[in-house]
């Protein structure tokens, strides 16, 4: 099974809240951080638990800053700020 993975931008201070908001939801997904200080997030989820995870995306939004990233706009924000090789994630 492929795993789906949306990456995100939040304010830097609310990455651990969010890690702690999925773990709470034991296997619907994981949070990986990109890079801290730009708030990049990576949500890696399995393709069952898309919606599950989206419904929490969602209630979430109303309590701290969540911006959805494009695989373009991501690329571009990490190769703007010499992240890593940003052509090696789809």
């Amino acid at each position: 099974m492929k795993t789906v993975i949306k990456y995100l931008r939040i304010n830097r201070k609310d990455i651990s809240f969010l890690k702690y908001v999925f773990e709470a939801w034991e296997g619907l997904a994981v949070i990986s951080t990109v890079n801290a200080k730009a708030g990049i997030v990576a949500v890696i989820m399995a393709p069952d638990c898309i919606h599950e995870t989206e419904m929490v995306l969602t209630e979430l939004a109303g309590k701290i800053m969540l911006a959805e990233l494009t695989l373009p706009e991501f690329r571009d924000v990490a190769s703007r700020l010499d992240l890593f090789d940003p052509d090696r994630y789809e």
